[in-house]
């Protein structure tokens, strides 16, 4: 599981290393390779970074269950066509694709955030607003999580 925040920056080619804590979990992956996306969540936030195998069982269920539900096909189609299918060189480093890096506004230093079972890669100024935002709010997302959780028992 993807855990931890850790700083980097992008090279003049765009391209980032990956933290090494995350290079060795993705080494125990079935299927090589990263799926590099938009992030559903927050969409003009960060890059969302998916293992190959979970982001394929993701898209398989859109596609399954999408054609069903409006929402899901425009979900579909927004992730879809933003996703970019990448791997790393020999010094651990990412090529994030200059479409991405505008669309989502990442600048020369980046935050990686573990989110369990993907990464995220954000500017470094975006991230300290959205995680300070979010630390004077931690409390009513907590209890959120909570609603959440024990309503699903």
């Amino acid at each position: 599981m993807f855990l931890g925040t850790y700083h980097h920056s992008l090279d003049t080619k765009g391209r980032v290393s990956i933290p090494a804590r995350y290079r060795e979990l993705l080494t125990a992956e079935a299927e090589p390779g990263l799926i590099l996306t938009i992030n559903h969540g927050d969409a003009e936030q960060c890059v969302a970074v998916y293992p190959r195998a979970p982001f394929f069982r993701m898209a398989q269920k859109l596609m399954t269950d999408g054609p069903m539900d409006a929402q899901l096909e425009r979900y579909a189609r927004t992730i879809l066509p933003s996703s970019v299918e990448v791997s790393h060189d020999k010094q651990g480093r990412i090529l994030i694709p200059s479409t991405l890096l505008e669309q989502v506004n990442i600048q020369r230093e980046v935050t990686w955030v573990g989110m369990f079972n993907r990464m995220e890669i954000w500017d470094r100024a975006k991230w300290e607003t959205a995680h300070q935002k979010d630390l004077a709010e931690v409390g009513n997302l907590n209890r959120l999580y909570t609603e959440i959780y024990n309503g699903n028992d």
